[in-house]
């Protein structure tokens, strides 16, 4: 991504790949976690933080399927969720990615 100060809500979108209509519906939705300003014309502005956060919003909802009210939960929680171990949900994923990585290269190998 480019390093600008302040995109449109065009270029978000394109950016994106998420309809304009639906970042405003998101703006509506997790108006605590997403918050463009406008500019002297009204037109939303946003910065490479809002950019980061609606690729997230993206993830959460589009990617990994979550619910509007689970991702609420998720991004109003202070801390990461942690297991009975102390690994941190997203660590642990990540783990499971990797261990199920290294397994299909082995298998792989084999071949």
């Amino acid at each position: 991504m480019e390093n600008k100060v302040y995109y449109k809500i065009g270029e978000i979108s394109r950016k994106t790949n998420i309809a304009r209509h639906t970042i405003r519906y998101w703006e509506n939705e997790f108006s605590f976690f997403l918050k463009p300003v406008r500019n002297s014309r009204g037109q939303r502005i946003y910065t490479e933080k809002e950019l980061e956060n609606i690729v997230r919003l993206k993830d959460l909802l589009c990617r990994r399927g979550y619910r509007i009210a689970a991702v609420k939960k998720v991004l109003r929680q202070k801390e990461p969720k942690k297991d009975k171990n102390g690994t941190s949900v997203p660590v642990k994923e990540l783990l499971t990615g990797l261990k199920r990585l290294d397994r299909l290269l082995t298998q792989l190998k084999k071949i």
